[in-house]
């Protein structure tokens, strides 16, 4: 909780207790099989090819941390930046997703 102190027009002050961001939203779901099959395939090629998280994701013009995260099945990842990490892992979109 976070309290805040709020003074109104006539001079009073009220101190209100706001709950904080994390306990105020339902806990993320678990992530689709294909964002998690997505993922690892992203993994595997990039180990294949012996790259490191961030060279892969500069090379995509991603950062690292958004990059780690489509490995992870964290995000869902947008067409635009599926077409980013397949250039940059040198495959086509079809290969990440078998």
């Amino acid at each position: 909780m976070t309290a805040r102190v709020v003074t109104t027009r006539s001079g009073l002050v009220i101190l209100m207790e706001i709950p904080d961001y994390a306990t105020t939203h339902m806990p993320p779901s678990p992530p689709s099989a294909i964002l998690v099959q997505f993922g690892k395939a992203v993994r595997q090629q990039r180990e294949k090819l012996k790259m490191s998280q961030q060279t892969a994701a500069e090379s995509a013009g991603l950062s690292i941390t958004y990059f780690g995260k489509v490995e992870r099945a964290q995000v869902n990842v947008s067409l635009a930046n599926v077409d980013k990490i397949c250039r940059a892992l040198k495959c086509r979109p079809v290969d990440l997703l078998r």
